[in-house]
């Protein structure tokens, strides 16, 4: 089955506009999703209800206060001790207004753009008439090694976003905002110098255990593995038993012995 486009819009570049569609980078369908149901495999619905600061139900003629989600006020946390109330219809109108075009504002070099900054990927493909603008851009991107910061409004919040090439196509990044994000500096970290004979072997380890290039298929989740396997085990009446990974012998702390440990591993 042919994918399915999660969206659509346009990116403009100067005075060039190029449809394009949103395409996810991931299969939603491939997730192992479990279903939440009542001791006797009923159905269920959520409900809110009030409850007091410890999180115990108020009642009122003893029954729950059920609130519907169209009563439903909302509360912003200005500061530590400043709490301001929006209605609904007022949160409403903060939102962004649908715009159907990302105008690229700036090209990036790649190489400056932060990992951290990166969230959701999507495929971009041309949409009808945009074949030509789209291979111009892509050709331009990976001439420069340059991405198009772009804002593009998705469930009604303006977010930021690369456009990237991607081997013979286009992707789309959406980025965080600098104030949501944390760089590898904030944590303090004080690094601490290995001797000669560890970086060597640590090197040598890494050596032995290169490939030539990642292969997605590398990437295998196993708790899904797992799933399938205990429910295979239930379906035919059986106890689910899975196996154990064993636990390295290895002191937590002592380098040298965890890097001869694993050399000898690779050489087995």
């Amino acid at each position: 089955m042919a994918p399915r486009s999660s969206g659509s819009t346009t990116i403009a570049f100067g005075l060039i506009s190029i449809p394009v569609k949103l395409y996810a980078t991931y299969v939603a369908g491939e997730y192992v999703r479990f279903s939440n149901r009542g001791p006797d495999g009923e159905l269920l619905k959520q409900l809110y209800v009030v409850v007091d600061k410890d999180g115990d139900m108020i009642l009122k003629d003893g029954a729950p206060q059920i609130v519907k989600r169209d009563d439903m006020i909302k509360e912003f946390k200005l500061s530590k001790d400043e709490k301001v109330i929006f209605t609904q219809a007022e949160v409403a109108s903060l939102k962004e207004q649908v715009n159907d075009v990302a105008t690229i504002k700036a090209f990036i070099p790649l190489d400056t753009v932060p990992l951290t900054l990166t969230e959701k990927t999507w495929h971009l493909m041309p949409g009808k008439g945009g074949h030509g603008a789209y291979e111009l851009l892509r050709r331009a991107l990976v001439a420069k090694n340059a991405g198009g910061l772009v804002e593009i409004v998705m469930r009604e919040k303006l977010q930021p976003a690369i456009v990237r090439p991607d081997g013979e196509g286009l992707m789309m990044q959406r980025l965080n905002f600098a104030d949501r994000s944390r760089t590898f500096d904030d944590l303090g970290y004080d690094p601490m110098v290995p001797t000669d004979e560890m970086q060597v072997l640590a090197n040598q380890l890494v050596d032995s255990m290169m490939k030539p290039a990642f292969d997605p298929q590398m990437i295998v989740d196993p708790f899904k593995v797992r799933v399938h396997a205990a429910a295979e085990q239930k379906l035919a009446g059986k106890d689910i038993v899975l196996p154990v990974a064993p636990k390295p012998d290895i002191e937590p702390g002592d380098l040298m012995a965890a890097l001869q440990a694993s050399m000898k591993m690779g050489t087995a």
